[in-house]
């Protein structure tokens, strides 16, 4: 096959279309058929990679397919009113549906705001030949201390969930929406030309279309660090910023700071279970290994807690650490009835900056 051409299995998008074109008279995959398709679950990945192309081909194949999300939006609020409730009863049976969409059109056609025109039509018959109005998806997904997850999203997106984690994905037709709850958050998203990606941690929101980013939310600040592509952090405040890949901004309780140059094997080494410190605070360091570890382990010496250390360690090994640290430090550890690990200094003084393995 000569390179750059392209085939698909239509099987499928064709018996769509004959389904289509009894309810609407329509021939041509317009905006409508297409906001129809890409939100049925027996999409297939050849009709993805066709959207694209159709999105290509003319400029004012988007601003159609974005009129139309705009339309939906409206009709968002009105998927549970009385007449679309009664009418999606009425068309139930599948023996009676061309009929019944018909039926449904006249009866909800006195709705200016929420109808205008053919699309309008086309919509509204689309979408009860299909069976609903419900084009969304809300998902929860949870790690547990210790754990990480990794989650393929329905739009092919790829999310790892580190340690103690809960994220919400809500997917609409105009916007892809996840809010990060708590924990920390790898995403590798899906490029949508029409629908956005959106992560909502605390009062910072990133936005993507197709790019790479960890998101971290900490005891009083979010931290966003971007691996590959591009995105835009804002906060409460009108103004955001663009991050550039290997760049990294927190959002705190006085705003964003300025933006940073970020270690990406560092920022990313959790995705291999591995911590990396460099030059840590021993009590940052301790902090972090809790994150990932059911054993909690103390400071009680500020002298102890301000050392700093260098090392890489495997996460949920609180134990290895602490050996770790007795074999550089004159450290000394009790267990409490609670179950932590305490670490005071011994008598030996503490050097500063020491590699620990």
């Amino acid at each position: 096959m000569p390179s750059g051409t392209f085939t698909a299995d239509w099987t499928s998008t064709n018996m769509w279309l004959d389904r289509l074109r009894k309810v609407t008279g329509h021939d041509e995959l317009d905006a409508s058929a297409w906001f129809s398709r890409m939100r049925s679950d027996t999409r297939t990945v050849e009709d993805e990679i066709a959207f694209e192309r159709w999105l290509a081909q003319d400029p004012a194949h988007e601003q159609e397919y974005l009129d139309l999300l705009g339309l939906w939006g409206e009709l968002e609020g009105f998927q549970y009113s009385t007449e679309v409730v009664n009418a999606r009863r009425a068309a139930n049976s599948d023996s009676q549906r061309t009929a019944n969409d018909m039926r449904v059109f006249a009866r909800l056609a006195g709705s200016r705001r929420a109808f205008a025109g053919g699309v309008a039509f086309a919509l509204i018959a689309i979408v009860l030949a299909f069976g609903s109005f419900g084009f969304y998806s809300d998902t929860t997904y949870k790690t547990m201390v210790g754990d990480r997850r990794t989650v393929q999203l329905s739009d092919g997106s790829e999310v790892v969930l580190n340690t103690d984690t809960l994220l919400r994905v809500a997917y609409r037709p105009w916007l892809r929406e996840v809010t990060l709850e708590r924990g920390q958050a790898y995403f590798k998203v899906a490029h949508a030309v029409v629908r956005p990606f959106e992560v909502q941690a605390g009062t910072s929101r990133v936005r993507a279309l197709g790019t790479a980013f960890d998101v971290q939310m900490l005891e009083d600040s979010v931290k966003v660090t971007l691996v590959e592509g591009h995105v835009a952090v804002s906060d409460a405040a009108p103004m955001g910023v663009e991050l550039n890949p290997g760049q990294a901004v927190s959002a705190q309780a006085s705003g964003l700071t300025s933006v940073q140059t970020a270690s990406l094997p560092k920022a990313t080494a959790w995705l291999q279970g591995r911590l990396v410190f460099e030059d840590e605070r021993l009590a940052d360091a301790v902090a972090e290994i809790n994150r990932y570890s059911p054993v909690r382990l103390v400071i009680l010496d500020d002298a102890l807690a301000n050392v700093r250390i260098n090392g890489v360690f495997r996460a949920g090994r609180a134990e290895s650490f602490v050996d770790a640290l007795k074999a550089s430090f004159d450290i000394e550890t009790q267990h409490t009835a609670d179950g932590a690990l305490v670490l005071r200094r011994g008598e030996r003084e503490v050097p500063q900056s020491p590699d620990v393995h």
